[in-house]
C-alpha cells in the first residue's frame, strides 16, 4: 500500500492512494474509505474520534483452525452431489461467438435494472459485483476454452 500527498500551490494538494487488491476488495475499500473521511473530518475539526474495535485477525485465524473439515465436506458433497460434468454456459448469451476476446476486448452492456438486481444478489450474498462479473467471466472462459479443444 502507497500513501503520497503532492503539493499541486501553496494551498492546494493531491492526495494519491495504491494498494494492490489482495489488500481491499471490492467491499472492504468503502468501508476503510469512509473510516479515512471520518478521521480526516475530525482531524480538520480538532476533534476526536471514537470508532468501534475491530475484531483481531488472530480470531479469524482461530476460527480457520477450529473449523470441522469434515463437516464443510460433507455438506459440500451433498451440496454438489448431481454434478457430473462442467455446468455449460449458454452461449447465446454472447451472440454465438466461439471465443471471448484474448486478442481484443469484448462489450456487453447490461440494462440499469439488470445491473441493479446483479448488485442487489451481491449484497445479499455478501460479496462484490465485482466477483460477480469475474465469476462470469470465469465462466465464459473456460467454457470458450472448452469450446476450443
Amino acid at each position: 500500500m502507497r500513501l503520497a500527498i503532492f503539493r499541486l500551490d501553496d494551498s492546494v494538494y493531491k492526495f494519491v492512494w495504491t494498494f494492490h487488491h489482495i489488500l481491499l476488495d471490492g467491499r472492504a475499500f468503502p468501508i476503510v474509505l469512509e473510516e479515512v473521511f471520518l478521521f480526516y473530518e475530525a482531524f480538520r475539526k480538532g476533534r476526536d474520534i471514537d470508532t468501534e474495535m475491530p475484531r483481531p485477525y488472530r480470531d479469524y485465524i482461530e476460527w480457520l483452525q477450529h473449523r470441522d473439515l469434515r463437516q464443510e465436506e460433507e455438506f459440500w458433497r451433498n451440496a454438489l452431489s448431481g454434478f457430473r460434468a462442467l455446468t455449460p454456459f449458454p452461449r447465446r448469451i454472447f451472440g454465438g461467438r466461439k471465443r471471448l476476446g484474448a486478442e481484443g476486448a469484448e462489450e456487453l452492456r447490461l440494462s440499469v435494472q439488470l445491473t441493479s438486481r446483479l448488485r442487489e444478489f451481491a449484497e445479499r450474498n455478501n460479496f462484490a459485483l465485482n466477483t460477480l462479473v469475474e465469476g462470469a467471466w470465469a465462466c465464459c472462459y473456460t467454457s470458450t476454452a472448452a469450446m476450443r479443444t
